[in-house]
């Protein structure tokens, strides 16, 4: 989460820059509006795929956490051994289990 939360502050920039070079150049207020609305249009773009990237991200993450609360269940419930428990674990993050493990 702290990438995703990095990648969306970088969301910032796009209009930030532009509005700093305009301003160091000493333009007029009428000046910095000019040349900055496109780059406003842009993040504004980009913010709002960024947010429906989000919660799509949302959605999946919720949808994996309830097929793992699944997988604990039938191990409590005896329905489920160990082993494919933890073979359900390794294919669903893709591989990256195997290592820790």
């Amino acid at each position: 989460n702290c990438k995703i939360m990095l990648l969306t502050t970088c969301l910032y920039l796009i209009i930030q820059v532009p509005a700093s070079h305009l301003e160091m150049s000493g333009a007029t207020t009428k000046e910095q509006s000019e040349g900055e609305h496109i780059f406003a249009l842009v993040g504004v773009v980009a913010c709002i795929a960024a947010f429906l990237g989000y919660l799509a991200y949302c959605v999946w993450d919720a949808t994996e956490d309830k097929q793992l609360a699944a997988v604990i269940k039938g191990i409590d419930e005896k329905q489920i051994v160990l082993a494919a428990a933890l073979d359900f674990i390794l294919k669903s993050s893709g591989g990256e289990k195997e290592q820790s493990l």
